[in-house]
């Protein structure tokens, strides 16, 4: 069992705002893969699915953001679960819109749903950290992350979510991202790189058809996955063919 957290805020008013990111890749993954009705659990809404090899408890917390952390350890208890058994979704105003960065372990970057989860569970947790630009100047920061996203960043947004949920079961246990990864670095020592292995093997799978033209560079960056969150157990020595440079954070 695995817990994937979304953060974002209760209500409609604040259903397309940009913090509430996290919620919306929940949303997405429990279409995708069936997931029962939620129930509310753990002080938010939870839906069991499987996902690839992986049992997950998808959860929303119902505490607004800044009580995040309370819903998480509810649930982390529940299972008998450690912090590595978590994963959150959250927007990233260092990244720009629609990228992704992923990695064990790091620190709140002044992100209140993040500093509550550090506070109850420790910094050793799995971050999927979801870019929706910074506005430019501190002041405008609060009406950005509160805003809803722009009529011109709907088709980016939804064409993000959808691969990102398309590519989930790599998001799994170590284990079977490391059979996966295996997969995929013989295909790039046949020629083309690790990325192009991961696109053929999910082109393949036919992951990506309903998508539109536009996903190109989202599944890119989607893949890279710092090469499976830098921690792929791919044999030394082997080339990537990715950037190695260190998240910011």
């Amino acid at each position: 069992m695995q817990i994937w957290a979304g953060l974002g805020n209760p209500g409609p008013q604040y259903a397309m705002h940009r913090h509430n990111i996290g919620f919306m890749a929940l949303d997405v993954m429990a279409d995708r893969y069936d997931a029962p009705a939620a129930q509310k659990k753990f002080q938010g809404w939870a839906q069991e699915v499987r996902i690839g090899a992986a049992k997950i408890l998808l959860l929303k917390p119902a505490t607004f953001m800044n009580e995040s952390g309370r819903s998480i350890r509810a649930a982390l208890d529940f299972y008998k679960l450690t912090p590595e058994d978590v994963t959150v979704f959250y927007d990233e105003l260092d990244l720009a819109p629609f990228k992704l960065k992923i990695k064990h372990g790091g620190g709140a970057a002044g992100h209140n749903g993040i500093r509550s989860i550090d506070a109850h569970l420790g910094p050793d947790w799995r971050r999927v950290r979801i870019g929706i630009g910074h506005p430019g100047h501190k002041d405008r920061v609060t009406g950005h992350v509160l805003g809803n996203f722009a009529k011109v960043e709907m088709d980016p947004l939804a064409d993000l979510l959808g691969v990102l949920a398309a590519a989930a079961y790599l998001l799994g246990p170590l284990n079977v991202s490391r059979i996966a990864l295996a997969g995929f670095a013989a295909a790039a020592a046949a020629g083309g790189g690790v990325i192009a292995g991961v696109m053929n093997e999910i082109n393949r799978g036919g992951a990506l058809k309903d998508l539109s033209n536009r996903t190109a560079e989202s599944v890119r960056d989607l893949f890279q996955l710092q090469f499976a969150f830098e921690q792929s157990g791919i044999a030394a020595g082997s080339d990537s063919g990715l950037d190695r440079r260190q998240p910011r954070r």
